[in-house]
């Protein structure tokens, strides 16, 4: 409903127009209209107050007062008028426009979507792609395939941009196909693309909010419409089956029940790497690697499986330090890339000499 809002201001606009100029039929038009794209109080008394109107003016017969038929040749007058500028605005968009989509999707690479030489500077890179991303942006530019091209332009600079994917798409991805091309929702990956998403690309450039429209239809502009016009349904379906939300805790509680009684069908772990109710006991391996484990442990199992168990204990930890590790280096990787873009060089070697404890606790368990 919240995307309806400027053409329903729009409309209103228009009825109160030909609501003065006493073209009351045109006025009811475009107050309902009004009033179904954007429910407002200002819409619906106006539609009462064109009624009111209405009645008055059928009591005076036809003939009508000499004012109601001047008001009347002058809205006459001006219909074509009117008509002119509906027809304008339901195009919001130049040829200058559909060009620059156009050209975007005819290009065969990342440098001449964006229009620079192979040995462009960082500096004229981000040049072109504030001048295109302003031109292309989808809340700007409404000609079809704009949110395409703008994705395509993101993706370009995010890649050129980084000097070591750079770097790999001179030497392989000359003629690869753009990636931003193939996709529609969501983005295709592959190792020419950006790490960054064209919206958050576009937000450190600018700042959110140039464009205040708030519709962020880029990412699902087709289906605005069809959503519109599929909401009162959706209303009435949701009070029908006001009760469906509570089906949604139905597998959460299957699996707490099944956490429950998994203990009594399965013989459990004889550790684990954090303390709970069932292993409640601290035991260290000779890696100093800490583990728990349950009631009468050192009892159950022999001197030979204790140690097999501790194996697999070290086995498995080094396992989450890896993960840990990859986690940590990629964001490390991400903050690099946020200083390059700005070219902040004493950040990026802070980044790159910031400590990663769980990769230093890796490479000492693993030397």
């Amino acid at each position: 409903m919240e995307g309806n809002k400027d053409e329903a201001l729009r409309c209103l606009a228009l009825a109160r127009r030909c609501f003065a100029e006493g073209n009351l039929e045109k006025a009811a038009k475009f107050a309902v209209k009004s009033n179904r794209l954007y429910p407002s109080v200002n819409a619906t008394e106006l539609i009462r107050n064109i009624k009111e109107r209405q009645k008055g003016g059928d009591s005076e017969g036809k003939g009508g007062t000499p004012d109601s038929n001047i008001r009347n040749r002058r809205a006459a007058r001006n219909k074509s008028e009117d008509d002119t500028t509906i027809n304008s605005q339901s195009k919001n968009y130049t040829q200058e426009q559909v060009d620059a989509v156009k050209r975007i999707k005819s290009c065969k690479n990342y440098y001449e979507i964006l229009g620079v030489d192979k040995d462009a500077s960082k500096a004229n890179l981000k040049k072109a792609y504030r001048k295109l991303a302003l031109q292309l942006h989808p809340d700007k530019n409404m000609a079809p395939g704009a949110s395409e091209a703008f994705k395509s332009v993101s993706n370009a600079f995010g890649v050129l941009n980084d000097e070591q994917k750079r770097q790999r798409y001179d030497q392989f991805g000359e003629e690869k196909d753009i990636p931003s091309q193939r996709y529609h929702d969501h983005y295709y990956t592959n190792e020419f693309e950006s790490d960054i998403s064209p919206e958050d690309l576009f937000n450190m450039f600018f700042g959110a909010g140039t464009f205040p429209t708030g519709s962020r239809v880029y990412v699902h502009r087709n289906h605005r419409h069809r959503n519109r016009q599929r909401y009162p349904q959706e209303q009435e379906e949701q009070t029908t089956f006001s009760w469906l939300p509570a089906l949604q805790f139905v597998p959460i509680l299957i699996i707490f029940f099944m956490g429950m009684i998994s203990p009594l069908l399965v013989d459990p772990s004889p550790y684990s790497l954090s303390r709970s109710m069932y292993y409640p006991h601290m035991r260290t391996t000779g890696d100093d690697i800490k583990y728990f484990v349950g009631n009468n442990f050192e009892t159950k199992y022999s001197s030979d499986k204790i140690q097999e168990i501790e194996s697999d204990v070290k086995r498995e930890y080094l396992g989450l330090l890896q993960e840990r590790c990859w986690r940590d280096k990629r964001q490390q990787e991400l903050l690099i890339h946020q200083a390059r873009l700005w070219g902040d060089h004493k950040k990026i070697e802070g980044y790159k000499t910031m400590t990663l404890r769980s990769c230093q606790e890796l490479q000492q368990l693993v030397s």
